[in-house]
């Protein structure tokens, strides 16, 4: 499914930071060996891609570290493989590409209509037909294609929008970045709450919600 990356030394260094990170779930570490962040940078940045280093992306979004995407989806726990995860913002497409590694449907929402067509392209490429795409308002989920087992919000909020946390199946689990004066820390909540809260400092973008831009 992914653009595998072919170079064992640089799978292997990857590996190893993700380790030193504490991300040691084997689904998890396998996916962010299979994918490539190549695949989704531009040609002129296609070195730093292997390098654990924040990447800008078009409409002011940013590709995630791959140690911090690691991170992401180890406190996502998405288990064996998981039905039907949906990501809220999340950049040009490859903490996508990493969710369909580990779910069976992953539906994304994006307020750029430039990023989609971007993640688009980039998936027709790589034959990645599981991941179904929406140029939206983030806020507001994607109640038609609910519920979900999953829900990733791959940006800073004060809380989870509550449209978003009514999409989530029982017996779900939602993860966001929750923006506090002294930075951002990772949080879980179930359908009743949240459920636990595990300390991980984070860096996202805020999520930018509102009516979705024609960029």
């Amino acid at each position: 499914m992914g653009d595998v990356i072919a170079d064992p030394f640089r799978s292997a260094r990857l590996v190893l930071s993700l380790r030193q990170a504490g991300v040691t779930d084997s689904k998890t570490l396998q996916a962010l060996e299979t994918v490539s962040r190549a695949a989704f940078v531009p040609a002129e940045l296609e070195d730093l891609a292997f390098e654990d280093c924040v990447l800008p992306a078009p409409c002011g979004e940013v590709i995630v570290r791959p140690v911090e995407a690691g991170v992401l989806l180890q406190t996502l726990n998405m288990g064996g493989r998981v039905a039907r995860t949906l990501l809220l913002g999340g950049g040009p497409g490859y903490l996508a590409a990493l969710l369909a590694e580990l779910s069976e449907e992953v539906f994304v929402v994006s307020r750029y209509q430039r990023a989609v067509s971007a993640v688009q392209d980039a998936f027709a490429k790589l034959g990645v037909d599981a991941v179904h795409l929406r140029h939206g308002d983030p806020a507001q989920g994607w109640a038609e294609r609910g519920p979900f087992d999953r829900i990733l919000i791959a940006a800073a909020v004060d809380e989870p929008p509550d449209a978003v946390r009514l999409q989530l199946a029982q017996g779900g689990r939602l993860l966001a970045a929750i923006a506090r004066r002294d930075g951002q820390s990772l949080a879980v909540f179930d359908p009743d709450g949240r459920v636990e809260a595990p300390r991980v400092q984070t860096r996202l973008s805020p999520l930018v919600i509102g009516k979705s831009a024609a960029l």
